[in-house]
């Protein structure tokens, strides 16, 4: 059983997913928090986080419940055999010299993907290129142009919070970037409607 977790970083604009174990501490399926902090020079910091915690059956498409979880995200997270996915769109950046350590956590510019992907090296190729294509539609964003000279693959990496030690051993990690895109409202006004309560 995997869950996926929702959440977004909207101080500079950002989206998160994640595809995470079930946590046996979670007790709401559903949880929203919101920082504001006011900035020295006038600006506003806002961080947004959504997370749903549901589980979804990765072996049986036709156990899938998608009470709180986004119909959509959980058909992806089966199809391309992910235990993790993070997708973060941000524009701007935190000036830690005038502002302080950021009180969440940050991404580059961009966009941003990262993807825990079950499966051989090869099969993860394969299914990190069907994600991308994925997402792209979902976020109404170019992401189906991370490509292989804008994408990482580690040897080596944390564990996350989403991996047991099985699991991370037969998946591969791939991370994505595309520094140039930009971010509006026809990246954010999807990903609102991925919410439960979407814009109410």
């Amino acid at each position: 059983m995997r869950v996926l977790r929702i959440a977004a970083l909207v101080a500079a604009c950002s989206a998160m997913v994640v595809a995470a174990v079930k946590d046996p501490d979670t007790k709401e399926p559903f949880v929203e928090e919101l920082v504001v902090k006011p900035l020295d020079d006038g600006k506003v910091l806002l961080h947004f986080e959504f997370a749903v915690h549901e589980a979804v059956a990765m072996h049986n498409e036709s156990l899938h419940s998608y009470h709180f979880l986004p119909r959509q995200i959980g058909e992806i997270a089966w199809r391309y055999g992910l235990s993790e996915l993070r997708l973060a769109f941000t524009q701007g950046s935190w000036r830690e010299s005038r502002w302080g350590y950021a009180p969440t956590a940050s991404h580059g510019a961009g966009a941003e993907i990262l993807a825990r992907i079950q499966g051989s090296a090869g099969v993860a190729a394969h299914r990190w290129t069907g994600l991308t294509n994925a997402l792209s539609g979902v976020f109404c964003a170019s992401l189906n142009f991370v490509g292989e000279e804008n994408t990482d693959v580690p040897r080596m990496s944390f564990a996350s919070e989403s991996s047991s030690s099985s699991s991370s051993n037969s998946s591969t990690l791939r991370r994505g970037y595309l520094p140039r895109e930009n971010v509006c409202t026809e990246n954010l006004t999807p990903w609102i409607k991925q919410l439960p309560c979407q814009s109410k």
